[in-house]
């Protein structure tokens, strides 16, 4: 058998999505072929009610991060808040601001497009995988600038258009990402940018003095056969099989590592053929960032329809919708159950509603029964 690596996939330009890169849980395994699971009904009406947001709270709230006034000084110009969370609606869960966000982060955006914003990014009680992570991505994590109260790493400015500019540092243990670019020619510069940073690391130590504990779950074994052989069921093929690690030092890869949440990607083969199939995230005490998701899809472009799953004889409420902007088309089926937000997506042509619904089914019946790390 023959693994394709996530990365590897990527380089080759067969997938692309509307946000950035993809972490991965190492796996390996084969499966066999099966037949098709069943298909949960569509609901018109609600059997479970939302949980309310009482999961971890956010490390700090953006308007107690940093003023307005700083955000248009690196900018030169007035750059309004947006929400960050509402463009992360595209892509796994488990692979962006909701993981980071589910761990007691924050998440803080200025300006509505990639071209001209400022992202924001603090992770608490990273400071073990901010280790691990700059030892084996030597490549991508050299030191940067010096700031007082923190230790930079990755950092880079580029003064072509768009100028743009980004940087790590660990204050405490609080991993905090920093970056921001302008549509604008010579609108932000290094020494500008570095003053901005230096500005945010005293609101973040005094956080990190008092972070509370993220959520703990050891991962479930979304890489093993029985995994791999319901996902294949589910799709009626032969086989399904886990992608290899590809990861590089960036924040959204310390809440991978930390064990807080579970992450696998699949492909439809056990040869490395047949490109991309889908991804199972699971976010553990996620009630709090569950209940944000919900209200951004239901006020989204992509309407989200009701559909009923089980839990041995409970009944529960899970959303599935179509991404028709993503490239190529998506299909999200997600899920709380016991505090435990599930979600699988797949891509065309695995973006089969009845399908993804099926596998999800599958791992709500069978959450909790083991774990491969």
């Amino acid at each position: 058998m023959r693994r394709v690596l996530w990365g590897e996939y990527m380089n080759k330009g067969a997938y692309r999505r509307t946000v950035g890169s993809v972490v991965v849980i190492a796996a390996l395994g084969l499966s066999g072929c099966v037949a098709p699971l069943s298909t949960p009904p569509a609901s018109s009406s609600p059997t479970t009610p939302i949980a309310s947001p009482t999961a971890t709270p956010a490390l700090l709230d953006c308007d107690a991060l940093v003023t307005q006034s700083a955000i248009d000084a690196l900018m030169t110009t007035s750059t309004p808040r947006s929400d960050a969370l509402e463009r992360a609606l595209d892509g796994a869960i488990a692979d962006g601001p909701f993981a980071v966000v589910n761990a007691g982060g924050t998440v803080c955006q200025w300006g509505d497009n990639d071209l001209t914003r400022v992202r924001v990014r603090v992770l608490p009680h990273a400071s073990a995988e901010w280790d691990k992570l700059a030892a084996i991505y030597t490549h991508a994590s050299t030191p940067g600038a010096s700031y007082d109260g923190g230790t930079s790493r990755g950092g880079s400015c580029t003064m072509d258009r768009p100028p743009s500019c980004s940087t790590n540092v660990l204050v405490g243990s609080s991993w905090l990402a920093v970056d921001a670019s302008s549509s604008v020619p010579g609108a932000i510069t290094e020494p500008r940018f570095h003053e901005f940073v230096q500005h945010l690391i005293p609101a973040v130590a005094d956080a990190d003095i008092s972070a509370p504990p993220p959520p703990q779950a050891k991962p479930l074994a979304c890489s093993s056969d029985a995994y791999q052989t319901a996902l294949a069921g589910a799709y009626g093929i032969p086989h399904a099989t886990s992608m290899g690690v590809e990861e590089t030092f960036r924040i959204e890869g310390a809440a991978t590592w930390g064990e807080r949440l579970t992450l696998c990607h699949y492909q439809p083969s056990n040869d490395g053929s047949g490109g991309y199939l889908g991804t199972l995230s699971v976010l553990p005490s996620a009630s709090r960032s569950y209940a944000i998701y919900t209200r951004l899809v239901s006020s989204g472009s992509d309407p989200a329809e009701k559909i009923q799953l089980t839990q041995g004889s409970k009944k529960v409420e899970a959303l599935r919708r179509s991404a028709t902007a993503d490239t190529p088309v998506r299909i999200y089926v997600d899920t709380l159950v016991d505090g435990n937000w599930i979600q699988f997506t797949a891509a065309a042509p695995y973006a089969q509603p009845d399908k993804a619904a099926a596998f999800a089914q599958w791992v709500v019946e069978n959450l909790g029964a083991g774990t491969d790390r």
